[in-house]
C-alpha cells in the first residue's frame, strides 16, 4: 500500500507535459471561439463599404491639400525668382562683369605689391652690402 500511495504521489506532482499544455490551451481557445457573436454577412458588408468610402474620401481630401500646398509654393517662389531669361541673362552679366572687374583690381593690386615689395627687397640688400663696405672705408679715414 505505502508503494501505490508512492506512485500517486509522484503522478500528482508530476507537471503536464508541453503536449498536454497545448492540447489545453487549444481546447480553451475554441471554447472562448463558440462563445463569439459573428457579424450578419449585411452588416459586414455594410461596415466594409464606410470603410472604403472613408479611405477614399481622406485620399481626396489628401489630393486637394496637396494641390493647394503645390501651387502656393510655387507662387511663394514665382515672387523672388527673375520673370524672364531676359532679366535672368542680364543678372547673371551684370554679375559676371562685377566678379571680372573685382578680379582685376585684385590682380593689380597684388602686382603693386608684389612690385614694391621686390623693390624694398632690392633697396634693403643694396644698403647691407653698402653698409659693411661704408664701415670699412670709416675705420680707414679714421685710423
Amino acid at each position: 500500500m505505502a508503494d501505490e500511495k508512492k506512485i500517486e504521489k509522484k503522478a500528482a506532482d508530476k507537471k503536464p507535459g508541453k503536449l498536454a499544455k497545448l492540447k489545453t490551451y487549444l481546447k480553451e481557445m475554441w471554447g472562448e471561439v463558440k462563445k463569439l457573436s459573428w457579424l450578419s454577412k449585411n452588416d459586414l458588408i455594410k461596415n466594409t463599404a464606410m470603410v472604403l468610402v472613408f479611405v477614399l474620401a481622406m485620399s481626396a481630401a489628401i489630393y486637394v491639400m496637396d494641390i493647394v500646398f503645390s501651387s502656393g509654393v510655387q507662387g511663394l517662389s514665382s515672387l523672388t525668382a527673375p520673370k524672364t531669361t531676359e532679366e535672368t541673362t542680364e543678372t547673371t552679366e551684370t554679375a559676371t562683369e562685377a566678379a571680372t572687374e573685382a578680379a582685376e583690381t585684385a590682380t593689380e593690386a597684388a602686382e603693386e605689391t608684389a612690385e614694391a615689395a621686390v623693390e624694398t627687397a632690392a633697396e634693403s640688400a643694396a644698403e647691407t652690402e653698402a653698409a659693411p663696405e661704408a664701415e670699412a672705408a670709416g675705420e680707414t679715414k679714421a685710423d
